[in-house]
């Protein structure tokens, strides 16, 4: 059985194998040779171009919930998804201040299999792929951190969309309001 896993290019969730994968990057290597405009994300090896259709404009929205917490202490924040068209596949990007927070970890929500996360200089990025559309709403994960000792007053914990973060089994850019989230330091 060859293994599979899923990519997002284009703005699109796609499943393919390496060797496909290599394919791929060889194409669009050789069309930006010829004046084509991409980028690469860093941290999870994804590769996105310019432009995709929008799946929906109506009113989904992605908040990370305020929360109020003791310095020394842990504190879970719930990010939640409402309004959902359906989407299958997630990559999103958190800016929280390392001075005042420690990251520990993310915790899969009520309705994603699996999601991973990598941190680094207070970003965070959450990536998730299902199998198909989850056209429910609720937490999509917790982001949890321990306040650090010495903060004080309140920190932003800031939702950051990118193009083609969020995509649905058709392949589509699913758009969204973001709503960050605060931390009150008691």
């Amino acid at each position: 059985m060859i293994e599979s896993t899923y990519y997002l290019l284009s703005g699109k969730c796609i499943r393919m194998n390496k060797k496909v994968l290599i394919l791929v990057i060889a194409i669009v290597a050789a069309v930006a040779v010829l004046g084509v405009s991409f980028w690469l994300t860093d941290g999870f090896g994804l590769l996105r171009l310019n432009s995709s259709p929008s799946a929906s404009t109506g009113e989904a929205t992605i908040t990370v919930a305020s929360k109020t917490a003791e310095a020394g202490k842990n504190v879970r924040v719930p990010v939640t998804f409402t309004g959902n068209p359906g989407a299958m596949g997630f990559l999103l990007e958190f800016h929280y201040d390392p001075e005042t927070l420690e990251y520990i970890n993310v915790e899969k929500g009520d309705f994603l299999t699996d999601c991973e996360a990598s941190e680094k200089d207070g970003v965070i990025k959450v990536i998730d792929v299902e199998d198909n559309d989850v056209k429910k709403d609720g937490v999509l994960f917790q982001l949890n951190f321990k306040v650090k000792d010495s903060a004080k007053g309140s920190t932003k914990v800031e939702l950051v969309p990118q193009e083609n973060d969020v995509c649905n089994y058709k392949e589509e850019s699913v758009s969204y309001q973001a709503v960050s989230g605060t931390i009150t330091i008691q």
